[in-house]
């Protein structure tokens, strides 16, 4: 699931797909910023693994502007991101842990992304699921959040990335101009805004008189 609270300012064009990812191009118009989205549904066969990863590396290695990767890698990293039936074998860490050299984004929300069974007895739970980042991109969006959202019908919970740029721009802090003393009318223009009679706390009040 891709959220943007700004989508209106967005574009996405599929540049090139194959049986297991989809790469689109986006671009940000607020800021004329280009990168890469990358959906994936890795092969789940371990006859298939290794000419996917070596495929889909080379492939990451070839883009010229930053990228954000997600969906289903069908990989875990370590034991940790597996809870239930056998332990995993060191092997399955081999193929993600070589391919990650992105930032992977903090999740908010379950920790685990796909489970197998669902009876609490016999469930076996692992993080298929995950968000990849260049370095490039996370600096332009580096309020992004990466959110796990609860199982629904499907054996895999959906995820999503966040993110809202503040284009606004804030108002500067008050600061005294000593060059303001040289007007004429100077003290009767404080003495009138100060003598002005508003309700409210006196924190309030105080700020209110000096933006006058």
């Amino acid at each position: 699931l891709w959220k943007c609270y700004l989508s209106s300012s967005f574009s996405l064009e599929v540049k090139s797909k194959n049986r297991y990812y989809v790469s689109c191009l986006c671009i940000d118009y607020k800021i004329n910023f280009r990168f890469y989205y990358i959906f994936v549904y890795a092969p789940a066969h371990e006859s298939f693994n290794d000419s996917f990863w070596n495929d889909f590396t080379r492939f990451i290695l070839s883009l010229d502007k930053p990228f954000v990767i997600i969906g289903d890698l069908n990989e875990i990293q370590d034991n940790h991101e597996k809870m239930g039936g056998n332990p995993p074998h060191p092997s399955r860490f081999r193929r993600l842990n070589n391919f990650i050299s992105s930032v992977c984004r903090t999740f908010y929300g379950s920790k685990f992304t796909w489970r197998k069974k669902k009876s609490r007895q016999d469930n076996i739970l692992e993080v298929l699921d995950r968000c990849l980042v260049s370095i490039d991109w996370i600096q332009t969006y580096n309020n992004a959040k990466t959110y796990h959202h609860p199982f629904t019908s499907s054996d895999h919970c959906p995820i999503s990335i966040e993110y809202n740029l503040q284009y606004i721009k804030k108002a500067p802090p008050f600061r005294f101009e000593i060059m303001w003393t040289n007007r004429k009318d100077f003290a009767n223009l404080i003495q009138h805004c100060w003598q002005k009679k508003l309700q409210g706390p006196i924190y309030t009040v105080s700020n209110r008189k000096v933006n006058f």
